[in-house]
């Protein structure tokens, strides 16, 4: 099983990431690590959850260069929130910033840039990732709310919207709503043009200027 691995990790870096080797790909993914949190409940039975440690932000480009998913991760009881980032996400608070960005999307491949505001003050920034998805190309023009940002040295990283169906997105209004593991979330609303492949699920690697 193990030259199994090998050889199809090999192929797929092939394609997608000619300069790396399997040794290199493992020794980078084995920092991720998997715990199993044990909840015990009133009636003397026990939750187990599966849980991974998030993916630093090397290992989120890598993950993306190599269109691998890892599964979304189950909320317990009282952390909802966290599954599914939406309005419920910022009850009781108000924006802290707002937020512009030009994404463009290729071919299943993304890149982008844009500003925030926060506390009177601009930070330009890059898309490293983007909203996934297959062939075509699409030119997405967003603005936004920013909440629960404290720090600025919270806003980088990979922000993550789970929901939506399988199948082709058209030109047409978007409004998206993400969160990194920091929770920070943003609420983009704007114009998509052009056509891509919508796999259900969105993503926005950011990294600070």
């Amino acid at each position: 099983m193990a030259y199994c691995l090998q050889v199809t990790l090999k192929q797929r870096l092939r394609s997608l990431a000619p300069g790396l080797t399997p040794r290199s790909v493992l020794d980078k993914m084995a920092a991720i690590q998997m715990v199993d949190v044990h909840l015990p409940t009133t009636d003397g039975r026990t939750v187990l959850l599966s849980r991974y440690t998030e993916p630093e932000m090397d290992q989120a480009i890598l993950l993306q260069r190599l269109k691998i998913a890892l599964p979304d991760q189950l909320a317990a009881t009282g952390c909802s929130n966290l599954a599914k980032p939406g309005p419920q996400s910022i009850e009781g608070m108000s924006p802290v910033g707002t937020v512009t960005l030009t994404e463009i999307i290729a071919v299943g491949a993304a890149g982008g840039k844009g500003t925030l505001n926060f506390q009177g003050q601009s930070y330009p920034f890059k898309l490293v990732g983007g909203v996934t998805g297959g062939g075509g190309a699409a030119n997405t023009q967003a603005y936004g709310e920013v909440y629960n940002l404290h720090n600025i040295s919270d806003f980088k990283g990979l922000y993550t919207q789970s929901s939506g169906r399988p199948g082709l997105v058209t030109s047409g209004a978007s409004d998206l709503w993400l969160r990194n593991a920091a929770g920070v979330v943003l609420h983009l609303k704007g114009t998509q043009e052009g056509v891509t492949l919508s796999l259900g699920r969105e993503e926005i690697l950011i990294e600070m200027l």
